[in-house]
């Protein structure tokens, strides 16, 4: 929990800085309901009775679905969210301005970027600390999640 809050410390106060009215409530909001997922799925993976299997094998189970669906769930709400698209393809510098007063588009769209970038950034910790919590292989909902994105 540590490492999420610190990623939390790190790039919140950044995403306020770059939001536009009540966009950093949203950033708040975002991460607190990662973080109540880890809690929910770390404690109903516990509730189940558990099985002694070998270890070095991973096995596909039904709650990996339900993981793997959120996963792509908060991935669509990090981008469209905040209204990221707009602020994109408007380029919508009010924000921007408060940092970089001068007109420098190559500054201002990478200042955008991370914006946009924050919140995958949290879903990430998130997603790999849910992996580590639930003693999972790395990679294993990852790849999961990437064989149902083409559905």
């Amino acid at each position: 929990m540590s490492k999420i809050l610190m990623y939390f410390l790190v790039f919140g106060p950044c995403f306020v800085i770059l939001s536009i009215s009540v966009e950093g409530m949203f950033y708040v909001a975002y991460s607190m309901t990662l973080l109540c997922w880890i809690e929910v799925e770390s404690s109903l993976r516990n509730a189940q009775p558990s099985k002694p299997e070998n270890a070095q094998v991973y096995r596909f189970q039904a709650d990996d679905l339900r993981i793997v669906l959120f996963f792509l769930f908060f991935v669509q709400v990090g981008f469209f969210g905040t209204g990221n698209v707009a602020s994109i393809s408007s380029f919508y510098l009010s924000p921007v301005y408060r940092l970089i007063p001068i007109f420098n588009p190559f500054y201002m769209s990478a200042l955008l970027l991370f914006k946009i970038i924050a919140p995958y950034i949290i879903l990430s910790v998130v997603f790999s600390t849910l992996t580590y919590q639930l003693h999972l292989p790395r990679f294993a909902l990852f790849l999961n999640a990437l064989m149902i994105t083409d559905g």
